[in-house]
C-alpha cells in the first residue's frame, strides 16, 4: 500500500488524469496506508488518490473496488494506526510475495 500522498486539491487532480490508469492497492492491515493520520490530534489534510483495489486476506480470496477513501468496504475500516503498527506484514507480503 501506499500513504496518503496529497491534499484534496492534488487527489482530485491525480484523479482526473490517472484513474483509468492507476490503481492503489492495499492489503489487509498495512499501516501504512494510514500515514499521515487522516485524523490524529490534528487533520494533517492528506488523502489518498483513487480507486483503491482492496485484499482482506490472500490474494486468490479476490479483492474489492472502492473509489471513495473513506469506504468502510476497503483498507478504511482499519482506521486505527495504533493497532496497524502491529502488522507491519501486510505491508511486507505484496501480492503473496515477501519482500
Amino acid at each position: 500500500g501506499m500513504p496518503r500522498t496529497g491534499n484534496e486539491q492534488f487527489a482530485a487532480a491525480f484523479n482526473k488524469l490517472f484513474s483509468s490508469n492507476f490503481y492503489r492497492v492495499t492489503h489487509h492491515r498495512d499501516p501504512v496506508v494510514q500515514v499521515p493520520p487522516d485524523a490524529l490530534i490534528v487533520n494533517w489534510h492528506f488523502t489518498h488518490v483513487e480507486p483503491e483495489v482492496f485484499y482482506k486476506g490472500k490474494v486468490s480470496a479476490g479483492f474489492h473496488q472502492c473509489s471513495d477513501a473513506s469506504d468502510k468496504k476497503c483498507s478504511h475500516m482499519y482506521w486505527d494506526i495504533a493497532i496497524d503498527l502491529l502488522n507491519l506484514a501486510d505491508h511486507l507480503d505484496y501480492m503473496g510475495v515477501d519482500t
